[in-house]
């Protein structure tokens, strides 16, 4: 039984903090939908990570799942009372976005977004669900050096510092310090999987240049030592 406040913010957040719910919930909150329909509502999402959400939504009895056996046989997905009563707060949050969050900074004035692609979303999970990194964030930076002048870092730390600013994506968290923000800020992480080679693709949208080798990039407020790309597929300046 839960007795603390805090105790029942862990298990809201058990629900929905899962990366997609929120956004499921909401697309039933408007009605009941088919399969097709909400994933026309939830553009960016996989077919079999919706399928596996709406299974757990439906185990948490927020869902209910009806096959109509009139035709065409159709199968439809709706909001039980539980998952209605649990809807409720998203225009509340939708609402405090549009008025708040717009206007909120981190250190230094300046705010940050990095999007994660569902490719690297399930792999970023997948790398620190591992035993040895169960307690661990995925740390996102920017470093002198390279062709361009700045070059990307992505490791997996498991100490947080003074001046990181914590990302929360759901099922994982990444750290950013605040050195940083100014030159990652919109950075897109993917990932690609070729053959048996793969591995994370980062997308500057703000970069004013970048190397032919993909691992470095040149913004417009940097000044620092631009250096010879030594990559043998690379592209120097």
């Amino acid at each position: 039984m839960l007795t603390t406040d805090t105790e029942k913010l862990f298990t809201a957040y058990r629900i929905i903090g899962t990366k997609w719910i929120i956004h499921i919930l909401f697309s039933l909150s408007q009605g009941p939908k088919q399969f097709s329909e909400i994933s026309e509502n939830v553009p960016s999402i996989s077919e079999s990570i919706l399928s596996k959400r709406l299974k757990e939504l439906q185990n948490d009895n927020l869902v209910k799942r009806t096959v109509s056996l009139a035709r065409p046989i159709q199968t439809i997905y709706e909001l039980t009372p539980k998952g209605s009563a649990l809807a409720t707060f998203i225009p509340c949050l939708i609402d405090w976005v549009n008025n708040a969050a717009k206007k909120m900074t981190f250190q230094g004035g300046i705010t940050t977004m990095i999007q994660v692609s569902e490719a690297a979303f399930e792999k970023i999970v997948e790398i620190l669900s591992s035993a040895n990194a169960r307690n661990s964030f995925l740390r996102v930076g920017v470093d002198e050096g390279g062709c361009s002048g700045l070059s990307y870092s992505l490791i997996v730390d498991e100490q947080k510092t003074e001046g990181d600013i914590l990302l929360n994506k759901g099922e994982f968290s990444i750290l950013v310090h605040t050195n940083s923000i100014k030159y990652i800020e919109g950075l897109q992480i993917d990932y690609e999987e070729s053959g048996m080679l793969g591995g994370f693709t980062l997308n500057n949208p703000n970069a004013r240049a970048s190397c032919g080798c993909g691992a470095s990039f040149r913004m417009e407020n940097y000044h620092g030592e631009v250096k010879k790309c030594d990559q043998k597929n690379g592209k120097g300046e």
